[in-house]
């Protein structure tokens, strides 16, 4: 059959659209590759929002991230949460990662995957005025207890120094207080209201330097937990980002990282 140039053209122009149709329907597969990570920004010096320009996220996870997707050649863009968002978030798969100094327990281990980079431990601060009444959770019974919202390691270890130190031996509990962020903490902490702050020790060493003559670590609690980068459970993420960290923890990037937000580089996990 022979087809003359009209039909011709007006074939040529269809095949035209469906093929700028097919071009269209292609942008979201490359889009893709730009990952979503979520952090609360709410952990000095891990991660947390700059003092001249609160739009702007620092801090070492930040500088961690950088690091390794330029070694990898990721794109990436950072978003913020409360802390008691972030693992859902990344169940739901709204965000491809969270990093923000979240803690590798049983519990989440259960519910999502972790790849480690870091060891920390929990402390209790407290005002300066408060600093020589109180050095230990014996101190502390009958008061206060910041934890973040969230937080369940936080809370379970509050009770648990409860329970040790004040409700077996006859005194009053230390009652823990739920708070969306550290920042929302201090200013109960100044007035009173909370006889100390239950955090990370890295978060609340960064504060006692940044404020002089304000607050004090009283209480470092021994144990020591890994926090890490937070996956969907099964993620096809998890080996690659596996890799990558393998190749930052060994790097000379990441203690320099570490020396430029003040974490002694032995809290790195070894490669």
């Amino acid at each position: 059959m022979r087809i003359n140039k009209r039909t011709q053209r007006i074939v040529a122009g269809t095949l035209a659209l469906i093929g700028l149709g097919l071009g269209a329907y292609s942008m979201p597969a490359q889009a893709a590759k730009t990952y979503v990570i979520a952090t609360s920004a709410d952990f000095p010096p891990l991660s947390f929002r700059s003092p001249d320009d609160p739009a702007k996220i620092v801090g070492f996870e930040m500088d961690m991230i950088k690091s390794i997707a330029k070694h990898a050649g990721w794109k990436y863009k950072i978003v913020t949460s409360d802390f008691s968002g972030l693992i859902p978030a990344v169940q739901s798969g709204r965000v491809d990662m969270v990093v923000s100094d979240v803690y590798h327990t049983e519990a989440r281990q259960k519910i999502v995957d972790f790849v480690d980079y870091l060891k920390n431990g929990f402390g209790v601060m407290v005002s300066a005025a408060n600093a020589g009444k109180i050095k230990s959770y014996a101190d502390l019974c009958g008061m206060d207890m910041g934890v973040l919202t969230g937080s369940a390691p936080e809370l379970q270890a509050v009770q648990a120094a409860s329970e040790a130190n004040c409700t077996s031996k006859g005194k009053p509990a230390i009652k823990a207080r739920s708070y969306p962020a550290v920042a929302q903490e201090l200013p109960q902490l100044e007035n009173g209201r909370l006889g100390g702050i239950f955090e990370s020790v890295s978060t609340l060493g960064y504060v006692e330097t940044q404020n002089p003559g304000k607050f004090h670590i009283a209480v470092i609690d021994p144990d020591t937990t890994n926090a890490g980068i937070v996956l969907k459970k099964g993620s096809p993420l998890v080996a690659e980002v596996q890799k990558q960290m393998h190749w930052y923890l060994g790097s000379a990037a990441a203690r320099a990282d570490a020396k430029r937000w003040g974490l002694p580089v032995s809290t790195l996990l070894a490669p």
